[in-house]
């Protein structure tokens, strides 16, 4: 911190700021912090009007060495479940946090058990993945396998946009086709004529099985092409 704000955390006032001084740098180190914590956190520590009060308060309920915070926060990691369908990234965030907190509060937590807990916290649609990190393996990497769960993450969410495109294209063909038959003969439409507007809410969506959801599809992708 700089220009004294150091200080602020001290018992006591140094004999070399003057009373003026040291009220404007605490209450300047309060809002600092305050701006810094999330707005469930301050909560905790509205009524502290000081940097140190304020401090130990944040220390006493989240940084707590005790054996029943440790307790709390273990239970809370072994159960951390990510749900199907999550988001990978916010997981991954609330994972670090508990660890973080545990290591904190002074409980070892190897590099190895880190690893075994994120994967086994992890979805079914996650299992092929997990078994070819872990196979032929004795040891891994946290830093390593969460940029390899990261990855996939953008892999797969690139895979999905080309399986709704090309699910598109395969209904924009039938529906060509379709059109083709309806209008062969003598009595079809001239090609100059314009052509109403599809109606695609009964077609059965080729991406996902369901009816209704071409139409919805259609369009998320013209906007993507925008």
């Amino acid at each position: 911190m700089q220009q004294g704000l150091d200080h602020a955390l001290e018992h006591e006032r140094l004999a070399s700021i003057n009373e003026t001084k040291w009220t404007k740098i605490q209450k300047r180190v309060v809002s600092t912090i305050q701006l810094a914590l999330a707005l469930e956190i301050k909560h905790n520590v509205l009524k502290e009007t000081t940097p140190k009060a304020m401090w130990e308060k944040l220390e006493n309920i989240y940084v707590s060495k005790s054996l029943t915070n440790r307790l709390c926060l273990k239970m809370e990691l072994y159960q951390l479940k990510m749900e199907m369908g999550g988001d990978l990234h916010d997981h991954i965030n609330k994972f670090n946090q508990l660890v973080s907190q545990l290591l904190n509060a002074d409980d070892k937590l190897s590099n190895e058990e880190q690893v075994l807990l994120l994967l086994a916290s992890l979805p079914r649609s996650f299992k092929a993945l997990v078994q070819t990190l872990l196979v032929g393996k004795s040891t891994l990497n946290l830093d390593e396998v969460i940029a390899t769960l990261r990855e996939n993450e953008r892999m797969m969410r690139t895979k999905n946009v080309d399986d709704e495109h090309n699910a598109i294209v395969v209904v924009e063909f039938e529906l060509g086709k379709n059109q083709s038959r309806r209008h062969d003969g003598p009595r079809g439409r001239s090609k100059s004529q314009s052509r109403p507007q599809r109606d695609m809410s009964n077609l059965k969506c080729y991406y996902c099985g369901e009816n209704g959801h071409v139409q919805v599809r259609f369009k998320k992708m013209k906007d993507l092409k925008k």
